[in-house]
Formats: C-alpha cells, sequence, structure tokens
C-alpha cells in the first residue's frame, strides 16, 4: 500500500469522510482503503474546498494551485512542507509549531483528531 492511500485510510477509519483531488491518479480503489467504494478524484476549486472542513495535502506536485487552497480551506494540514513560506490562519504544518495567533485553532485540530 502507497503511503497516500495508507494515510487515506488512517483518516477513514476515524471517521472521516474522505474525497481527494489528484490529476494523476483518477481513481483509488475500495481494496486500497479497505471501503465499500473506490474514489474518484475531485476537480479541486473553491467551492470543493470551502464544502471541505479540513484540506489534507499528502503529496506535493505542481499541478496543483497552493494559492487557492490556502486562499478557499478553513482548516490546511500540509503534510509534506507543499506550501514553503506560505502563511495563513488556519494552516497548519505537521511538525511545526503553531504560532500564538493560532492556539484556538491547535485545540479544536486535537479534537477533531481524537
Amino acid at each position: 500500500m502507497n503511503s497516500v492511500a495508507g494515510d487515506l485510510q488512517i483518516l477513514r477509519e476515524k471517521g472521516a469522510e474522505i474525497a481527494y483531488s489528484d490529476p494523476h491518479v483518477p481513481a483509488l480503489a475500495a481494496s486500497l482503503l479497505n471501503a465499500p467504494h473506490a474514489l474518484r478524484s475531485l476537480a479541486l476549486d473553491a467551492d470543493v474546498l470551502r464544502e471541505s472542513d479540513c484540506a489534507v495535502i499528502l503529496t506535493d506536485h505542481g499541478a496543483f494551485d497552493y494559492e487557492l487552497i490556502v486562499a478557499h480551506s478553513d482548516l490546511l494540514v500540509d503534510a509534506r512542507n507543499a506550501l514553503g513560506s506560505r502563511s495563513a490562519p488556519g494552516v497548519v504544518r505537521l511538525g511545526a509549531p503553531l504560532p500564538p495567533h493560532n492556539r484556538l485553532l491547535d485545540e479544536d485540530v486535537q479534537r477533531r483528531v481524537a
């Protein structure tokens, strides 16, 4: 199992409703996610991001408009440092301490993940 499918499976097992976007991977087989059905890649736009509780960057490649992702995500977890120096309220980088203005966000993330 590749690491992205493994990450998605863990999130799904914790109760997350999963949707994904990757122009290089049009579908994920149900067997990869231990799920009842396959997932199809969504076209990533502002509406998809606004409707999501949390966006997670699990791979870094040039097909994504990171400015769009940052601008329209209420909560964004960057697991690959794809954002580089981009910063905004609601952006969380794995392994990086949260800035002081995001203390409440940190508590909210911990509550959601638990």
